[in-house]
């Protein structure tokens, strides 16, 4: 009997001693966070009027305005289809102009955003519109938002 109690004894001293009172626990927890990614689904305009759709994965576009960055993941490999912009990380700025919202990609001028859809999902950037005036031979691109979760 003794032998029980001292076991028992034992393994409540481990356990209460193995314990602590910090809260290191929520260190090792996992971050989610859900990324907002524009998929360029067509791009209409031009000099020659060109009229392209691209598969939702493509061309992905992430507007990180925490750090003021552009990130784009170009997968055409048609080089003859206007796409926008290649692969990589751009500096990014929108400037605001008459209640309209354009965007600035590496220090100029993009076009116009414009958002819209039932949960704000569709978004156009016009580039015949500028805060300077209008155009006729610039490109429209359309882009779907998707969004996916990252654990960090």
């Amino acid at each position: 009997m003794k032998k029980l109690v001292f076991l028992v004894l034992s393994i409540i001293l481990i356990n209460v001693t193995s314990c602590s009172l910090s809260d290191d626990s929520n260190n090792n927890e996992p971050v989610i966070i859900t990324i907002n990614e524009w998929n360029m689904i067509n791009v209409t305009g031009g000099v020659s009027g060109v009229d392209h759709d691209f598969q939702i994965g493509d061309i992905v576009w992430v507007f990180d305005n925490n750090n003021s960055i552009l990130n784009i993941n170009n997968n055409n490999e048609n080089a003859d289809l206007e796409d926008g912009l290649d692969s990589g990380n751009y500096n990014l700025f929108f400037h605001e102009h008459n209640e309209d919202l354009f965007l600035i990609v590496e220090g100029v001028e993009f076009g116009e955003i414009k958002i819209s859809g039932d949960d704000n999902d569709d978004m156009t950037i016009d580039q015949n519109s500028l805060s300077t005036g209008t155009g006729s031979d610039g490109y429209v691109y359309t882009f779907k938002r998707t969004t996916r979760t990252v654990e960090l």
